[in-house]
């Protein structure tokens, strides 16, 4: 679980910043970029198979004031976006789960773009459970 609260995986691969996408990383980022999350999947563990990406409003303001979101997987060692999922979901859940990345082989990422209630991850877990 990596969120504001808990940034980094205790063994280092995955790091949620909390900052917009640093320059240089994804031809300069992105504009919409509000924070990112970094995975490092050469260094995950071997029993490591799925990452979900969950957007969630520890506020509780709903999509409705959020607005759009989006999940990018960019290769920071090329600087360059492999794929872009735009999410315009609004209404009044407050979290979206929206992409989940697996290793079957090699490494694949799937949109979900499914919305649900919920602040936490504990809110969230049995839901999460169900969509992927």
């Amino acid at each position: 679980m990596i969120f504001t609260e808990n940034p980094a995986s205790p063994d280092g691969p995955i790091e949620h910043t909390g900052g917009p996408l640093p320059k240089g990383i994804g031809a300069e980022g992105d504009k919409d970029d509000k924070e990112y999350v970094c995975v490092n999947l050469s260094r995950l563990s071997a029993s490591a198979d799925r990452i979900v990406f969950v957007v969630s409003s520890f506020s509780g303001q709903t999509f409705e004031q959020v607005g759009t979101a989006c999940c990018r997987l960019v290769d920071e060692s090329f600087g360059r976006e492999f794929a872009r999922y735009r999410f315009t979901e609004a209404g009044p859940h407050t979290s979206l789960i929206m992409a989940d990345l697996r290793r079957s082989g090699g490494w694949g990422m799937s949109a979900i773009g499914r919305t649900a209630a919920g602040q936490t991850f504990p809110d969230l877990l049995r839901v999460i459970d169900h969509h992927v």
